[in-house]
C-alpha cells in the first residue's frame, strides 16, 4: 500500500478503533453515561459526565434549599447530585424558628418540651416564647411570672377566688368569696 491509500478489508483487517478504554468492558461505545466523580466517559462520545445527566459538579457547594434552621447550612454535589443538608430536621419547639423545616415557625410544638412542665399550669407557645394557657382551678398565676407557671392558691384570704383579693380581717376564703367572720353575743 502506498500512503494514502485506503485499506479495504479483508480477513486480516483490523477494525476501527471506538473502544475508549480497553481495561474496562462497561466502558465503550454502547455503554451508559453516568454521573461519577471519576468523570470517566462511559459512552466514549468524548464527554464525562455531560450536564444534561448531572445535576451539578462533583465538589460543587450550595445553600441549603430548606426553610428555617435547615437552611443555614450547604448541600455538596457528590456523584452528580446534591447530597444531604448539614442541618437536619428536629422536633419543633417554641423558639422563633422552624425546627422541623416545613416552612412555618413554631407550628404545633410540644409545650412541654419547649416550655417545661410547672404544677397546676398548661402552658402554650406565643412564638418566639411560652405562654401561660390556663391554670387549674384553684390556682393563679399572681406574680406575672411565666417561669415558675399558676404558683398562688386562690383560697386564701390574700388571694380569695383571684389573685390580690383580699377579704377584710376576721372574714374567711369560701369557694363562692370571701364570708364575714362571725360575732357571737354573749347573754348576761
Amino acid at each position: 500500500l502506498a500512503i494514502g491509500e485506503t485499506c479495504s478489508g479483508g480477513p486480516l483487517a483490523l477494525a476501527p478503533r471506538t473502544d475508549c478504554d480497553d481495561g474496562m468492558s462497561s466502558i465503550n461505545p454502547s455503554g451508559t453515561e453516568q454521573c461519577d466523580p471519576e468523570m470517566r466517559d462511559e459512552d466514549c462520545d468524548g464527554t464525562a459526565n455531560p450536564v444534561s445527566l448531572c445535576e451539578c459538579t462533583n465538589g460543587q457547594l450550595r445553600p441549603c434549599p430548606l426553610p428555617g434552621v435547615c437552611g443555614t447550612s450547604s448541600q455538596t454535589c457528590m456523584n452528580g447530585a446534591w447530597g444531604s443538608c448539614g442541618v437536619s430536621p428536629s422536633n419543633e419547639t417554641c423558639n422563633g424558628l422552624d425546627d422541623d423545616c416545613d416552612g412555618m415557625t413554631d407550628d404545633e410544638p410540644d409545650a412541654t418540651t419547649s416550655c417545661g412542665s410547672v404544677a397546676h399550669t398548661t402552658f402554650a407557645c406565643a412564638s418566639p416564647s411560652c405562654e401561660i394557657a390556663s391554670c387549674d382551678m384553684g390556682w393563679g398565676a399572681c406574680d406575672s411570672s411565666v417561669g415558675n407557671g399558676c404558683e398562688t392558691s386562690l383560697d386564701t384570704t390574700s388571694h380569695c377566688g383571684a389573685c390580690n383579693a383580699y377579704c377584710l380581717p376576721g372574714a374567711s376564703c369560701t369557694p363562692s368569696g370571701c364570708r364575714p367572720g362571725l360575732v357571737w353575743a354573749r347573754k348576761f
